[in-house]
């Protein structure tokens, strides 16, 4: 099973910008931060998800950010009932990510507020896939239904009597993940939203990117599976938890 892991690297409370302080000198690392497609129902999240996402934004000299929003309000999803437009959004951020240099690309989508260890504590995890986590946004629609409450976009994939991951996943309560690592691989895999990931240069290097077919699952579970049965390293971040 993935292991879960509480680990004491991470000494900086939630919430709290650490990344802020500068370093001696280095190579300049340089990030490219996106929120793109922006749903006509998520506009009127736009400026809280935008001020969360800059307050992150670190002055250490070392690091380089390039921020890019999207701001045209799209409803493709709902009016095709496809993610394809979200698809192409990704696809054209990884490639812009290889074209032009850039060695992490940091997304957090339109309704995602995150905390301003956002960035931080992704970078010191120093895996190719860093992801925080969040609820599902749909569930807090039912609060008849405690089941619900606190269940996270996060958990384990299943794997079939051959060992090769399934569609079929067990997500994990807050309580589970909190201020705990989750890593996977292609032996004991995980799965993650992209609710706020960080990805390094040399996934999208590789050829890998976004795909969806519309049968059995979403983009960012094909994601998740293609990164770890190629041998990337991923974690899904228990000390940046999103709202």
């Amino acid at each position: 099973m993935s292991q879960i892991s509480n680990t004491s690297k991470k000494t900086v409370a939630k919430k709290t910008v650490v990344a802020a302080e500068p370093t001696v000198e280095g190579p300049k690392i340089k990030i490219l931060v996106a929120v793109p497609a922006c749903h006509v129902n998520h506009v009127k999240y736009r400026q809280q998800v935008v001020d969360a996402v800059k307050a992150n934004f670190p002055l250490n000299p070392n690091v380089e950010v390039t921020f890019s929003v999207d701001e045209t309000p799209d409803n493709s999803v709902a009016e095709t009932n496809t993610w394809n437009v979200v698809v192409q959004k990704f696809q054209e951020l990884s490639d812009r990510v290889v074209s032009e240099g850039f060695d992490y690309l940091w997304m957090v989508e339109a309704d995602v507020v995150v905390p301003t260890n956002a960035l931080s504590h992704l970078l010191s995890d120093n895996v190719d896939v860093a992801c925080g986590v969040i609820p599902y946004h749909f569930f807090a629609q039912y609060p008849q239904f405690p089941v619900y409450t606190d269940l996270m976009t996060t958990g384990y994939i299943i794997l079939d009597k051959q060992g090769q991951p399934t569609f079929d996943m067990v997500n994990l309560y807050l309580r589970d993940i909190q201020d705990k690592l989750l890593f996977g691989n292609k032996e004991h895999p995980i799965f993650n939203g992209t609710s706020c990931i960080l990805i390094k240069r040399s996934v999208f290097a590789s050829g890998l990117r976004w795909r969806w077919d519309n049968k059995v699952s979403g983009f960012d579970v094909y994601f998740w599976k293609d990164c770890q049965l190629q041998g990337f390293s991923v974690v899904t971040d228990g000390f940046v938890v999103c709202d």
